[in-house]
């Protein structure tokens, strides 16, 4: 699968979405009530994506919405009411056009937002940069006491079951959605719904975080604004109830954790701490596979764009063998890179070229304590590789360093060399 350049613009415009800045209302389908009316014909019975076939009891009101700008053209996006502890919550998904041509079932992402109550809450165009990016299907709920939904806003407390229900209806009831490697995206409160969330229900594989909300009580002492959120949400302070708060903060059950984490976050970042990110990330390093990538600014809950590759070759990573990828950074053009095969006994070649999108990868996988940025450049992707190999540069003058990352099943290692006029081995 491959990144568009109308992906990439429109990402690099849209992806902010995903912060708690509310977006703006995007209207609804002005279509006449006849043109709404979905019509039960063979077609539309056998049509995996047809939403409507999908409405029963528990999960009702399919409407097709507006995405705005030109996503039309990459994904169909659609909000829903389903029941949860009996209250009606609002539910968007998202579906890739390219999914939806192969009337297959997709792999999916859930998105959980950030914001508490009306702050921040799901807008109809908010899951769409997500769902070009990822090229998967996104699905999200708008968690109780937020925009549409019933009942009242808990900060990760009973509306964590909003979240546990909608993965309910992915895993029985939505046939369109393929369960392996189901991805939870958390950003900013929704850490405090994704990580919980992980902690509980084992069909998370794989968590994304981004300027996640990992420690309620670091959180309540560091702004004063969030003392009263957090008081009104919650019902306690820290003190009245350490309990209500710890069991929102993955900080404190890190162990727990034993799916790969993908976390990104600012480190000037005045909503959520960077300190929550690095103390999360110290604790899992030690239990999973962990990567933490930061940013010198104070954006909050946003991905740049030169790590929007980053985040689509982590989740395309094939599972069931391993495959070898290549960064090379500073590496002059006609680079040649070798993989030398020690149980066949033959090499390939592969020339750097260009890469197609400028400062498309500045960051990957470290094998220091403390992830530093590296010089973006040209890469290339070596692909599968049944074995372990060695890999030899020749032709690279300018070469600064290259990172190669070993993926494994469910599991990513990485060596770093410093290559330097000279032909090297390196050996994985």
């Amino acid at each position: 699968m491959k990144t568009t350049r109308l992906c990439s613009i429109l990402l690099t415009a849209a992806f902010v979405m995903i912060s708690l800045t509310a977006c703006q209302p995007a209207k609804t389908d002005q279509a006449s009530p006849a043109a709404q009316t979905v019509t039960t014909t063979a077609a539309a019975e056998n049509d995996l994506f047809n939403m409507k076939s999908y409405e029963n009891d528990e999960v009702f009101d399919f409407v097709k919405v507006n995405q705005g700008g030109k996503y039309d053209e990459i994904c169909t996006t659609y909000q829903f009411n389903y029941l949860s502890d009996g209250l009606k919550i609002e539910g968007y998904v998202a579906i890739p056009l390219s999914v939806e041509k192969t009337q297959n079932p997709g792999k999916c992402v859930m998105f959980n937002h950030g914001g508490n109550r009306d702050y921040g809450k799901l807008e109809n165009n908010t899951i769409a940069p997500m769902c070009a990016l990822c090229d998967r299907i996104v699905i999200a709920s708008q968690y109780r006491g937020c925009g549409g939904s019933e009942g009242e806003d808990h900060f990760g407390g009973d509306d964590l079951n909003d979240v546990i229900k909608l993965i309910d209806l992915c895993e029985k009831q939505f046939s369109f959605i393929d369960m392996d490697d189901f991805c939870m995206v958390g950003a900013s409160r929704g850490g405090v719904m994704t990580y919980p969330a992980a902690r509980k229900d084992s069909r998370i594989k794989r968590i994304i975080a981004i300027g996640a909300v990992t420690d309620l009580v670091e959180a309540y002492e560091a702004r004063d604004d969030m003392k009263t959120v957090l008081k009104e949400t919650i019902g306690f302070t820290p003190e009245e109830n350490p309990e209500a708060y710890k069991k929102r903060s993955a900080v404190y059950w890190a162990d727990e954790i034993k799916i790969p984490v993908l976390m990104f976050h600012a480190k000037q970042d005045k909503q959520v701490s960077y300190s929550q990110a690095e103390d999360l990330y110290k604790k899992l390093k030690d239990n999973t596979d962990c990567t933490l990538i930061t940013y010198d600014d104070d954006s909050h809950a946003e991905v740049k764009p030169e790590d929007y590759q980053t985040i689509h070759d982590w989740l395309s990573a094939d599972e069931n063998s391993d495959a070898f990828v290549i960064y090379a950074h500073n590496m002059n053009n006609g680079t040649r890179i070798f993989e030398q095969n020690p149980s066949t006994s033959t090499n390939r070649i592969f020339t750097i070229v260009p890469s197609p999108e400028s400062n498309c990868i500045g960051r990957w996988f470290f094998i220091s304590d403390e992830p530093k940025p590296l010089f973006a450049g040209h890469s290339v992707t070596i692909g599968k590789a049944t074995s372990i190999g060695k890999w030899a540069f020749e032709d690279c003058d300018s070469l600064r360093s290259v990172t190669i990352l070993r993926r494994f099943v469910n599991s990513q290692k990485a060596v770093t060399a410093v290559v330097c006029r000279s032909r090297r081995m390196i050996s994985l």
